[in-house]
This record gives C-alpha cells, sequence and structure tokens, in this order.
C-alpha cells in the first residue's frame, strides 16, 4: 500500500505511517477521538455526508460550516485560527459530486499550514476520474505534511470491499495508533493480503483502466436515456465516476418530493433531501438537486431505472 500510494501521489509515504480502516467513517471516528475534544471546532463542507456531520455533533464538536459551490469548498474569507480539524472531500464531494478546484487545494493548503490545522482528506471516488487528467491531492500538494489522507476501495471494487486506509503524518500518529488500538487491534488479514497482492501484481492498475471505461460507456448511456426522458436538462457534475449529479427539470417542487414519489415506485436514490446548506445557498436550486450513483447497473437496467425516474417526474404533475 505504502509503495503504491508513494506512485501514485508523488510524495514518500512509509509503511508505519498506513493504517488499515474499515470504511472512512470509522477513519473520522479515529480521528475524532483521538485529536478531538468537546467543544473543539471542525471545518465541514456544507451540505456534506450527514453520517459525518453527526458524528461530530454527537461527540460535541462545533461546526464551522465552508459553503460548496460548483468548485468546492468556498475559502474567501476563512480563516481556522480557533478550528482543530478541517474535514473535506476535494475529489468528489458528498452530495454535490463538485471537486475541488486546483487554486483552492493550494489555498486550503496553505491556509491550513499557516494555523497549523490538520486536514482530513477524503479520496472516495479519485480512482475513477472521468474528465481530465486528475488533480494533485492534499496528499500531494502538502509534500505529507498536516494531511491525513484517508481512502476507500469499494467505490472502484464494489460495496463489500469496505477496507479502506489512512496516511497519517508523523506528528500525529502515535495518538490515532493508540485510537485503533483500543477500537479494533487490527482487521482481519484475509482480504488485505488478497487486496495487497492485487496492488502489487499491477492488476489493480489495469482493472482501474477497464472501469473507467466501462463507466465512461454506462454514463453516456445514462445522459442518453434521461434526456430522451425529459429533453436538455441540467447537470452539474458527472466528471467523478460513478456518480453523477443534476437538476429536476420540470413542475416537481424540489427533490424531497421527487424523491418520495419514486419511492412509491420502489425506486430508492440514497440521499438525505433535500440537501439544506446551514450557510448562505452557494448552489442555486440546491433543493432541486439530485445525485446518486449508476456504476452497478448494466445498461438495460439504467433504461428500467430512468423510466421509473420518469415516472416519478409525472406524479407530481
Amino acid at each position: 500500500m505504502a509503495r503504491w500510494l508513494t506512485a501514485r501521489h508523488g510524495v514518500s509515504v512509509d509503511e508505519k505511517q498506513v493504517i488499515i480502516v474499515a470504511g472512512l467513517q470509522q477513519a473520522h471516528s479515529l480521528v475524532a477521538q483521538a485529536l478531538l475534544a468537546p467543544g473543539m471546532n471542525v471545518a465541514l463542507e456544507d451540505p456534506c455526508y450527514i453520517g459525518k456531520r453527526l458524528l461530530y455533533e454527537k461527540l460535541g464538536l462545533h461546526i464551522l460550516n465552508l459553503p460548496v459551490d460548483e468548485k468546492g469548498v468556498k475559502l474567501f474569507g476563512v480563516t481556522f485560527d480557533d478550528v482543530q480539524l478541517i474535514c473535506v472531500n476535494p475529489g468528489c464531494q458528498v452530495p454535490t459530486n463538485a471537486s475541488l478546484s486546483l487554486p483552492r487545494r493550494r489555498k486550503l493548503v496553505t491556509l491550513a499550514a499557516q494555523t497549523q490545522t490538520p486536514i482530513f482528506e477524503e479520496s472516495m471516488f479519485d480512482l475513477l476520474m472521468l474528465e481530465g487528467k486528475s488533480t494533485p491531492s492534499l496528499l500531494s500538494l502538502s509534500g505529507g505534511q498536516n494531511v491525513i489522507h484517508a481512502g476507500l476501495f469499494a467505490p472502484a471494487l464494489g460495496g463489500g470491499m469496505m477496507l479502506g486506509y489512512m496516511v497519517v503524518p508523523w506528528p500525529l500518529l502515535p495518538a490515532i495508533l493508540d485510537a485503533k488500538l483500543i477500537l479494533d487491534n487490527g482487521l482481519p488479514w484475509l482480504e488485505q493480503e488478497a487486496l495487497a497482492r492485487f496492488i502489487d501484481s499491477g492488476d489493480l492498475d489495469d482493472f482501474l483502466k477497464r472501469r473507467r471505461m466501462s463507466l465512461m460507456r454506462r454514463q453516456e448511456h445514462l445522459v442518453s436515456a434521461m434526456r430522451h426522458q425529459w429533453g436538455d436538462f441540467s447537470i452539474f457534475n458527472a466528471s467523478q465516476a460513478p456518480r453523477m449529479s443534476w437538476f429536476l427539470p420540470g413542475p416537481v417542487s424540489d427533490s424531497a418530493a421527487y424523491i418520495n414519489n419514486a419511492r412509491k415506485l420502489n425506486l430508492h436514490i440514497p440521499g438525505d433531501y433535500p440537501f439544506h446548506s446551514t450557510s448562505s445557498k452557494s448552489i442555486p436550486n440546491l433543493d432541486r438537486l439530485i445525485s446518486h450513483g449508476y456504476g452497478e447497473l448494466a445498461e438495460s437496467d439504467i433504461d428500467k431505472a430512468v423510466q421509473r425516474m420518469a415516472q416519478s417526474n409525472i406524479l407530481s404533475l
């Protein structure tokens, strides 16, 4: 894992810095237990994945909301003087799917370094970038300093592969290792061994190339099927496979009404709808935004799903 991460991010990663975790939620729990205490401040994207927000709220932490627009978190006028942790998903922000632009990535690393505030960088869909060149990670831009980089293989290898990893800066490593040992003292070895061989043989990189091609075809099919049903509609972000975010066309009141109609047709679109932002809305019509995946659906199933999606729209007429 350390060799693969070093090659991928262009920064030296020692094997002792890598901690294997059972998903990103566990990674957040470890960091919170190791580095934070009730009453401290943590910066979160707004809106963000509800499970992450609930975790930090239940631990008694104060939330600094970082508004999200089409280029990721907005940093104008932001300071981290009294913030103990910054949590961001630069590659594919959940739930909007926005990707943090390179200038903002550089600014975030600089701002965090000025106050020595650790950054927790999530990497969920970065392995499946479809459009353009990959943008350097915060781990890469920081030279491995002050950034906890946490990744997950499930989006690429399937939902059952919940193994993830953390790359922890040396100064933070002892506290996070202590929290990990108290929590589970290590995960079962068999999946780790299989994944290690998959990586070392080069088969993972070959698989990802084929996977990207397959997802590009599925995305094209999905967009075509949706345009067939609705005509032209507005896509917010579709560069990070296997996810797409788009705005509801037609007369549906908001995403909550649409999702409710979809459930009546046995179509479940995960998410906490509508997406409410606690700060000023940086994304117009946020309450009409829909975000979902498509990577596990065959093209024939995509057609069926889009037909039901269109019926959900009709029910609100």
